[in-house]
């Protein structure tokens, strides 16, 4: 596996975190999709919705700052009514991360049919460090991209920077 991290190893150090967050889809019959794990779940959801992708992301904490929840839920707020604009569905969905570095819960949207470049974006304005793609496979893929030309994608256990 190869990791770029920077001097202090944070970009390291959240990509892992990211990596073992619990991202929890809150659809009529709720499950929790993982990184680089097959989910069945996500797969009945996208044939059912007829797309090809889903997107899991959220608009609390930008760039991994901790915000109040006040501010975290109307950036959410936000995020969904300019996701709806667009033209897509969304699932309300829960990440709960599973360290000392993302130990917080954040609300989440999985977004039905949107593409991996209109994520970047979307991930882009709302200052986010990384968000979930789902493609026909139906392997969740971690996206990250810490800026200053430091992206990371995880798939299938692997790592490519």
């Amino acid at each position: 596996m190869t990791m770029l991290i920077n001097e202090d190893g944070r970009f390291s150090e959240l990509f892992r975190a990211y990596q073992s967050t619990e991202y929890r889809v809150l659809a009529d019959e709720p499950f929790s999709m993982c990184v680089g794990k097959r989910c069945l779940e996500i797969k009945r959801i996208l044939e059912k919705s007829l797309v090809n992708s889903a997107v899991f992301i959220t608009a609390f904490n930008p760039l991994s700052e901790k915000l109040s929840d006040e501010e975290n839920v109307a950036r959410l707020f936000q995020m969904e009514q300019e996701i709806k604009a667009m033209g897509y569905q969304v699932i309300d969905g829960i990440g709960i991360g599973q360290d000392s570095v993302t130990a917080w819960t954040e609300q989440s949207l999985l977004v039905l049919g949107m593409t991996e470049s209109e994520a970047d974006s979307l991930s882009s304005r709302y200052e986010q460090n990384a968000y979930v793609l789902v493609t026909s496979d139906c392997i969740p893929t971690l996206i990250a991209d810490f800026g200053d030309g430091v992206q990371l994608r995880s798939s299938h256990s692997t790592l490519t920077v």
